[in-house]
């Protein structure tokens, strides 16, 4: 951000031909700003450059406008369970 502190970060993984994108986070104060927007497009540039396929992102509804406008697709929708024993 403005005051060189880490404002996004994206975590991923490489799964066989894939980038799996497992987090994402964007610091309040940086927010609509662009810097998830550029995380982003980095991760896409570093799977590129390892020879990966394709990028997968695991998300909730929250960040759907910005995986959208960043060229990712709903493939499935998937629920969650928990049990408390």
């Amino acid at each position: 951000n403005e005051e060189g502190e880490i404002a996004s970060i994206v975590y991923s993984v490489t799964v066989g031909d894939s980038s799996v994108l497992l987090a994402m986070g964007t610091i309040p104060a940086s927010r609509r700003k662009g810097y998830a927007t550029a995380v982003l497009r980095a991760s896409f540039l570093d799977a590129k450059q390892q020879g990966l396929k394709r990028s997968l992102l695991f998300a909730s509804d929250v960040g759907e406008k910005l995986y959208t406008a960043v060229g990712f697709c709903t493939l499935e929708h998937w629920n969650l369970y928990a049990f408390q024993p």
